[in-house]
């Protein structure tokens, strides 16, 4: 069962890290800062990877969740990066 699980992790990884330029540039296009983007873009993704529904999804739907998910993080973190 362990081993089950583990290559189930790998694989979320595994299609997660094909998105993770697209969810970067997004951030980054939005913050235009190298640091934010990467913070952002890593909230994001882990956000993302707790949608069980994402890892079934098709590309094109995956590409929307990415989207919409990168825009409300930097969207948020802004807010935050600003009142810093």
């Amino acid at each position: 069962m362990r081993a089950t699980l583990t290559i189930t992790a790998l694989n979320k990884i595994d299609v997660l890290r094909q998105y993770e330029i697209y969810c970067y540039q997004i951030c980054h296009y939005l913050l235009t800062c190298e640091s934010h983007a990467s913070l952002a873009a890593e909230a994001a993704l882990l956000h993302i990877a707790e949608d069980t529904c994402f890892f079934t999804d098709s590309d094109e739907v995956r590409k929307e969740k990415i989207r919409q998910t990168s825009i409300r993080v930097s969207l948020s973190k802004y807010r935050e990066f600003v009142t810093i």
